[in-house]
């Protein structure tokens, strides 16, 4: 979609439709979780009281032996939901766990995700730089790249001192050549930077 100035990539719209997938995944999960409560509900109260909330385990324990849960099970879970402790679950009792197991998975799979759209965005940099698509930077593609950011870089200067914005000395700059980076980054001294 963009260069590497743009500001929308391939990866930032994938990573936006991934997030959005996850958004409908997660509504759809919050969902069945409340209806399961709807059905725990059998008097139709909006409220879940002990007996109901029993009566759903064993509902799905299918007859199960080894799904099979002991009381100690079953009051330890009712009583950690019980927030207000009046031996009733409301709604938003029952979806606390919920929310709060799915907020952590959200919390690492946006940091997943947001690494891997890092990974995609250097690989597209990379492919950019890689003017003859061998899957390598030499030397002289590092030199390109230098020369474009240096010739960025005196434009910005160029544009602040026409708008006014820039005053006094202007900052020092170190000036690298494709050498200078090849020099950096050539990890295992093959003259390339794959």
């Amino acid at each position: 979609l963009h260069d590497t100035e743009g500001t929308t990539t391939q990866t930032d719209l994938a990573f936006e439709q991934y997030t959005e997938r996850l958004q409908q995944q997660l509504e759809s999960l919050r969902k069945e979780h409340d209806e399961i409560f709807g059905r725990g509900d059998t008097n139709k109260d909006g409220i879940m009281d002990k007996d109901e909330y029993i009566a759903l385990h064993r509902e799905a324990e299918n007859g199960e032996k080894s799904d099979h849960y002991n009381q100690t099970e079953l009051d330890e879970g009712y009583a950690s939901l019980d927030r207000d402790q009046n031996d009733l679950l409301s709604l938003e009792e029952w979806r606390r766990p919920f929310e709060e197991h799915t907020d952590s998975w959200l919390h690492i799979t946006d940091t997943e995700a947001q690494h891997e759209a890092h990974i995609a965005r250097y690989k597209e940099v990379f492919n950019q730089i890689d003017k003859i698509r061998d899957g390598e930077l030499d030397e002289r593609e590092l030199q390109i790249e230098v020369e474009n950011l240096h010739a960025r870089r005196r434009a910005m200067e160029e544009d602040e001192d026409e708008d006014g914005k820039r005053s006094g000395a202007k900052d020092r700059v170190v000036q690298i050549s494709g050498s200078d980076m090849l020099l950096m980054m050539d990890v295992d001294k093959n003259g390339k930077v794959s």
